[in-house]
């Protein structure tokens, strides 16, 4: 039996066939990078709103360790591919987005453009709710 046969709490990642941690550890990105794409792809699923605030608190530290120095994007050229994982987990082309530039950052202003996509999605929930 697999890992990703059970679940602690919840049922939110058992339906999916690429689970957002061997998305991230497949590509060999940093915790941070996979905690902010573990929220955008769980929001509609799990906690809304709340998921989508915790994606951006860790965009922003993503922000601040490039910032610093701590952590730098891969730039050896490789481009991730979010299709299949997208696909797995029903993903909307916001969330894909989002998550294709948390993957592929080169720069603070492609994790400044994530923000704004993730900021926009929690304003469109807030006016349908």
């Amino acid at each position: 039996m697999s890992a990703n046969d059970t679940q602690c709490d919840g049922n939110h990642y058992l339906s999916v066939t690429y689970q957002t941690w061997d998305f991230i550890t497949n590509n060999k990105r940093p915790y941070i990078d996979g905690l902010a794409v573990r929220y955008v792809s769980r929001n509609r699923k799990k906690n809304g709103v709340n998921d989508l605030k915790k994606a951006i608190h860790c965009i922003e530290k993503m922000i601040e360790l490039f910032k610093n120095g701590i952590v730098n994007p891969d730039n050896d050229g490789t481009c991730f591919d979010v299709t299949e994982f997208g696909k797995a987990n029903d993903l909307t082309c916001n969330e894909a987005e989002a998550i294709e530039l948390i993957m592929n950052y080169v720069d603070e202003d492609d994790l400044r453009k994530a923000i704004r996509i993730i900021s926009d999605m929690i304003n469109n929930a807030k006016v349908v709710r």
